[in-house]
């Protein structure tokens, strides 16, 4: 008896469906490993930005400090839902990273990687501490909506709206100001040399709505108090410069990035020229915030918008030049994810451990491929 075709097909899931997914899975994992800053939590109550974001979407905007006062978006946000202060902030914390991990996917795949690196970068982004297991535990903060704004303006660079862009970094600007990092990152990537004067009009057009928006904000909200960047250069910026330049370097480096994804960028320059163009631009920008305010890690995390694409790139680079079978390359870019599940806090694993499993995991690479690469010999 032969029956006709079902009525209902299985449907596969979309690449980004499972990109999506697997977004789920690794924050959930995170969440499992985190000590939250709730309202009852000891930290809470010691100061921090978190206060006034707290302070302004429970209705209390009357003394709150800059920039925090300028930073409108969430707190507004939490304000509208039907949901507690803690609720709501947690809320758009879960969301806004889940978020950025889908449009990281896209993203990658804009660049030209398949789906299966382009799902190891969704991996190794929530391998930052500062860019996940940090922003779950103090989820008070503007960074996540940063993070979903900037990876999001990348992606209308790369697919070429303009107006799309322009509302992005508007709307970004009101969740913190450093999404206008985003201008020089345009520049970068469509300029074709160093003083393009046509992509530099364009990029002033771009940024007059949200650079506008900037000082608008400036002027008919007020502040208890006045930002003095030279001031703050001079109590922050001058040490880290000069004794403390050491810690500097390592902390903007592998402290910020971890030793794999900072060498597997480096490694990506030579393989994503683009890329390595718009970071000329893009990342001196993002690394002068630690100039002018006491965080570090958690400003410069920002550049994961050029870091993660790059770290991918180069990861894509070591698979392809050393024959690395899918589990090799999956236990490297699961290498940092691991690292942030050591300790029930945000704080990442020390270097001298991120180098003793990365050595391992060599280990285990080079001895499996010597394994397989050796003759099989005739004799019983």
């Amino acid at each position: 008896m032969k029956y006709g075709r079902p009525l209902i097909r299985p449907t596969k899931m979309p690449d980004w469906g499972i990109a999506a997914a697997l977004a789920v899975v690794l924050i959930f994992i995170l969440v499992l490993r985190v000590d939250r800053i709730t309202v009852d939590h000891p930290v809470f109550a010691a100061g921090g930005d978190h206060l006034s974001y707290h302070a302004m979407a429970s209705g209390q905007t009357g003394n709150i400090g800059a920039p925090f006062c300028y930073r409108v978006l969430i707190p507004g946000l939490v304000k509208i839902l039907p949901l507690s202060v803690e609720s709501g902030f947690y809320l758009q914390t879960l969301a806004f990273l889940w978020a950025t991990g889908i449009v990281l996917f896209l993203v990658l795949r804009e660049l030209g990687e398949n789906r299966f690196f382009a799902w190891t970068g969704i991996v190794l982004f929530y391998g930052l501490n500062w860019a996940g297991k940090f922003t779950l535990w103090n989820f008070w903060l503007t960074d996540p909506a940063l993070f979903f704004f900037g990876i999001s303006a990348f992606y209308a660079i790369l697919k070429n709206k303009t107006l799309s862009l322009v509302l992005i970094v508007t709307l970004g600007v009101l969740a913190k100001e450093s999404m206008i990092f985003i201008l020089p990152l345009y520049y970068g990537y469509q300029a074709r040399k160093f003083l393009d004067w046509r992509v530099a009009g364009t990029t002033l057009l771009i940024g007059l709505i949200p650079l506008g928006l900037i000082l608008t904000m400036r002027i008919i909200i007020s502040s208890p108090n006045q930002i003095e960047p030279l001031e703050l250069f001079r109590q922050i910026g001058i040490p880290r410069l000069t004794k403390n330049l050491k810690w500097t370097i390592l902390g903007g480096t592998v402290g910020t990035w971890g030793i794999l994804i900072f060498i597997l960028a480096l490694l990506g320059l030579r393989h994503q020229r683009g890329l390595g163009r718009a970071a000329i631009f893009f990342l001196p920008v993002v690394y002068i915030q630690p100039l002018f305010a006491i965080n570090r890690d958690r400003l410069l995390v920002f550049g994961f918008i050029l870091v993660i694409p790059l770290a991918v790139a180069g990861m894509r680079w070591i698979a392809t030049r050393y024959k690395l079978s899918r589990w090799m390359t999956i236990g490297f870019v699961t290498l940092p994810f691991l690292f942030l599940l050591l300790k029930n806090d945000f704080r990442p694993a020390s270097l001298k451990l991120q180098l003793m499993l990365l050595a391992f995991w060599s280990a285990v690479v080079f001895f499996a491929g010597w394994m397989k690469s050796r003759p099989v010999s005739a004799e019983t």
